[in-house]
């Protein structure tokens, strides 16, 4: 067994959390004798970025999960206050960059499908400190074209929503990133 972790923070958040205590190290004691993890998440990585990050992928991979789209949601909040003088006019601005989003996600299921991996998709949650309602519109516009392409590719998702929600499920440093408390929870449905 050879498993990749590819996408965004989530599952590259060493530098939020305490040396040792990122969601790849709280991981790869679970993985059997012999199996490797690769890590290819990029903290910032938007969802060209994780397609890019497929087609680096060595040959050896059998598994993967994918956390993807967070970024580029978040990327889509000032959108909603530019030049928007209704909703209508800013589901407009924003609908291309979700189809976007869609087409690079099933692209990167596709890919990892075709070549025979195993395939495990996080969503993206939504319980953030804070977290305000325009992204929280958004990151739910995010979730759902998750939840259609993981349906469309029979890839199960882990419900980063209801598994996240408490403050301490953040990182300190920041609070979009998973602390360890946060990143346990996430290992131990990943490896369900």
């Amino acid at each position: 067994m050879n498993l990749v972790l590819i996408g965004d923070s989530i599952l590259d958040n060493n530098i939020y959390v305490s040396e040792g205590k990122s969601v790849s190290n709280l991981l790869e004691p679970y993985l059997p004798a012999g199996a490797n993890l690769i890590k290819l998440a990029v903290d910032g990585a938007t969802s060209y970025d994780t397609l890019t990050q497929v087609n680096k992928l060595p040959k050896s991979v059998t598994h993967a999960v994918v956390s993807v789209g967070g970024n580029d949601a978040l990327k889509l909040v000032p959108l909603l206050f530019e030049d928007s003088k209704n909703l209508n006019s800013a589901l407009t601005t924003i609908l291309p960059y979700i189809d976007r989003f869609r087409y690079n996600l099933s692209r990167i299921l596709e890919c990892l499908d075709l070549k025979g991996i195993n395939i495990c998709i996080l969503n993206i949650y939504n319980s953030i400190p804070n977290l305000e309602a325009e992204k929280k519109l958004i990151l739910s516009m995010f979730n759902d074209v998750i939840s259609e392409e993981a349906t469309l590719h029979s890839v199960p998702i882990v419900d980063l929503r209801t598994l996240l929600r408490d403050d301490l499920d953040f990182s300190n440093i920041s609070p979009l990133e998973p602390s360890e408390i946060g990143g346990k929870k996430i290992v131990n449905e990943v490896i369900r």
